[in-house]
């Protein structure tokens, strides 16, 4: 479970956090929900990752969502809270700089001047969150009706639990060759 600790210095890291865009045919209702930032219509699908690439979380919301309000509006935001509130132990998500520095939620420093513990800490951060880039790679790889060129016509709904369906395969195809 605490695989980063073992390949990193972030000891209490349970993962890492970023979300991805999956092309959808514009839908019917709340159309302009959908429209992402670069244009085409889309879910914003939140994914945790561990260290070996599973998938250990999946949320989605219309394409318009920022990053930030996805987590705080999801049940692992309010997890993760609730660890740091009680104390129950030092967790950290790994996310990118689209998130709000929390105590529990580890960013990079923008701007860090080359040389210095921030710039040595934001490259090894990256280093490390590059894990959730690799999955969408994978995930888009392996099930191409994921990739932005291929655009899934369903209802968002719909859409979101064809997306949940790769992850679990992804997941089984990863946990069948490890």
């Amino acid at each position: 479970m605490f695989r980063f600790a073992q390949t990193t210095t972030y000891p209490g890291v349970l993962g890492c956090i970023d979300c991805t865009h999956i092309a959808i045919f514009p839908p019917n209702e709340s159309e302009e929900a959908y429209k992402n930032f670069k244009g085409f219509h889309s879910l914003n699908v939140q994914m945790v990752c561990d260290s070996e690439m599973r998938i250990l979380n999946v949320l989605a919301f219309p394409g318009s969502v920022h990053d930030q309000f996805i987590f705080t509006s999801s049940a692992l935001s309010t997890e993760m809270e609730r660890l740091h509130t009680n104390r129950i132990g030092q967790f950290y998500l790994l996310g990118d700089s689209g998130y709000a520095s929390e105590p529990y939620m580890l960013i990079p420093i923008l701007h860090a001047n080359e040389g210095s513990p921030e710039y040595r800490y934001t490259k090894n951060h990256c280093l490390v969150r590059n894990s959730i880039e690799r999955v969408f790679g994978v995930l888009k790889g392996r099930w191409r009706c994921l990739k932005k060129d291929r655009v899934l016509h369903y209802k968002p709904q719909k859409a979101g639990v064809i997306i949940n369906c790769c992850a679990i395969l992804h997941n089984m195809a990863i946990q069948e060759y490890t």
